[in-house]
């Protein structure tokens, strides 16, 4: 598969030499790094002008139209095995595709699931459609966390989601239920991550360890006798392993559900319901790589919250709706 980028010369490019020359219209018109103009530069008719290969100090004149290949790929490129599993796919376009991820389904092929993975999915999706695409992730979940996950199809939007991840350009946020009620409507943890020494998987605060910023705010407190539980909104500065997971539970308030951070047997009747850490990745903000436009997704609610919800709802007969949103 190609991914071809197009800028056709205006008359304000023309004012002088130096602006409109084929190597500052890839930089400022296209926003190409040097590094992928470099790239380009060595692909057989990378760089274009009507058609024509040039090199990049040539100048141009208006109306002539200029094209730039930033990614070619070819069949034997993709050695991913293709898995065949129903894909919830809420966008998509030349360069993005974001999908729903059940809980208990890992990202990416690792020890025990070599094949059955989100990524292999993807594959058999692209396969199917005889494009050769190799799917990039961007802002990886666990796999026992559900929700939203956007990847880019090419190497060039991978960089620049990445670079944009946990600011403004690329934003997620997360539901998640967790144990007890707080005082306070919000609040802010900010304690540096690293690996529990001999554990593969776990995490914990430690001083020398990653900085980690989490954010929340509660959304609506849930009340059975002695017990209560959270629903929070969570926003994560940084995507540290499992930061959510750790942030929580060091202020007295682990998820509903987590085996590793709150091993021991939940109150009833809230962890009975989650067979996993109850998290949720609900929304996800970005904007284009290339072009610059706005994209908002929401992702509809797994069927443990909502089994939860509806459990609740018992009280007030109000349940969270199931939907899906794509705002452009």
């Amino acid at each position: 598969m190609e991914r071809i980028l197009t800028y056709t010369v205006s008359s304000e490019d023309t004012i002088t030499s130096k602006t409109c020359s084929v190597h500052h219209l890839l930089k400022h018109r296209l926003h190409l790094t040097e590094k992928e103009i470099s790239r380009a530069k060595f692909l057989e008719r990378g760089i274009l002008a009507d058609g024509q290969t040039v090199p990049t100090s040539r100048q141009l004149m208006s109306g002539q139209q200029l094209t730039v290949c930033v990614e070619r790929t070819k069949k034997e490129d993709c050695t991913l095995l293709p898995f065949s599993y129903p894909l919830s796919i809420l966008y998509e376009d030349e360069d993005l595709i974001a999908v729903e991820k059940p809980p208990h389904l890992a990202v990416h092929p690792a020890h025990g699931h070599y094949s059955d993975t989100l990524i292999n999915a993807l594959a058999a999706y692209f396969y199917e459609k005889d494009e050769w695409i190799v799917p990039r992730v961007i802002g990886r979940l666990d796999k026992d966390t559900s929700g939203l996950m956007v990847f880019a199809k090419n190497q060039p939007a991978a960089a620049r989601l990445s670079s944009r991840h946990g600011t403004g350009s690329f934003a997620r946020t997360y539901l998640a239920l967790v144990h007890g009620s707080f005082s306070s409507p919000s609040g802010t943890v900010h304690a540096p991550l690293g690996s529990v020494p001999g554990s593969l998987m776990k995490q914990e605060i430690r001083p020398d360890g990653a900085p980690a910023l989490t954010r929340y705010s509660v959304l609506r407190t849930f009340q059975s006798g002695p017990a209560s539980c959270s629903l929070l909104k969570v926003r994560i500065e940084t995507g540290r392993t499992h930061q959510i997971r750790v942030h929580m539970s060091s202020i007295g308030h682990p998820l509903l559900g987590d085996p590793l951070y709150h091993p021991a047997p939940g109150e009833p009747p809230f962890s009975c319901l989650f067979s996993r850490a109850a998290l949720h990745s609900f929304q996800i903000t970005c904007t284009q790589p290339f072009t610059g436009r706005p994209i908002r997704l929401t992702a509809g609610l797994p069927d443990d919250f909502l089994s939860f919800f509806r459990r609740q709802a018992k009280r007030n007969r109000k349940v969270p709706q199931n939907q899906h949103r794509t705002e452009k």
